[in-house]
């Protein structure tokens, strides 16, 4: 191999370990080949976003370089201004210390408490919750209904950890970090027994709503999102 090839194979390899992502930047939420099929859900802050009234988001609700902050309690659950059925979400977060917080869709356009209709991507700090551990509480859980299979999330206040929600004529994934933790079908009779045990069994439009709005939980805990987008399947 002559000197200027060596040479160029060397240039090579520099260049593809000077393109390896940050290692709070996690794969899977950015791919600039089909981004005419995405929303970029925090495209000019917070304006694609509202309150349950229909109103403006509250001040607690803070926007800065790209990602959307929960700063105190108050702000309130905020929603998508859009209504969505069959989509493919991707959102990255991060969780204080100790905090608590969720991912919810099919959310009745109701004006009625998220939780009373949209299912729950659960994001918690787990390591300050022990004793929650292997139940329907921790992180990438269904909450109330599907413990997380594989759940690795990144401990609380140190990085942004990558989830993706897929929904499509009932069939939902939960995706954490690159891995599937929770795969169930609304339509099959595990679904509707677990639904029947929770509590959520006497609110009559839970998991039932077909095309609903996303939902970003106030719980009182700081809470981050960036790269949040959503496309249509």
């Amino acid at each position: 191999m002559s000197f200027f090839h060596r040479l160029a194979v060397s240039l090579t390899v520099v260049g593809l370990l000077g393109c390896e992502p940050q290692a709070d930047s996690l794969p899977g939420v950015v791919d600039q080949q089909d981004d005419a099929i995405w929303t970029d859900l925090f495209a000019g802050g917070l304006k694609n976003w509202m309150s349950i009234s229909g109103g403006s988001v509250g001040d607690e609700w803070q926007f800065d370089g790209g990602v959307v902050m929960l700063s105190a309690a108050g702000g309130g659950d905020i929603l998508t201004r859009q209504l969505y059925e069959d989509f493919e979400l991707q959102i990255e977060w991060k969780i204080s210390e100790g905090g608590n917080s969720g991912i919810f869709y099919g959310v009745a356009p109701d004006g009625q408490s998220v939780w009373a209709s949209g299912p729950e991507f659960q994001i918690l700090d787990d390591g300050a919750f022990p004793n929650l551990a292997g139940t329907t509480e921790t992180t990438g859980a269904v909450f109330g209904l599907y413990v997380p299979e594989k759940a690795s999330p990144l401990p609380a206040a140190t990085g942004f950890n990558a989830t993706k929600i897929i929904v499509r004529a009932g069939q939902v994934e939960h995706w954490l970090n690159g891995s599937k933790v929770a795969d169930f079908d609304m339509k099959l009779d595990d679904w509707v027994e677990r639904l029947a045990g929770s509590k959520f069994a006497s609110f009559p439009l839970f998991g039932r709503v077909s095309k609903g709005h996303i939902a970003l939980q106030d719980h009182g805990n700081q809470v981050w999102f960036r790269n949040a987008r959503i496309r249509e399947l």
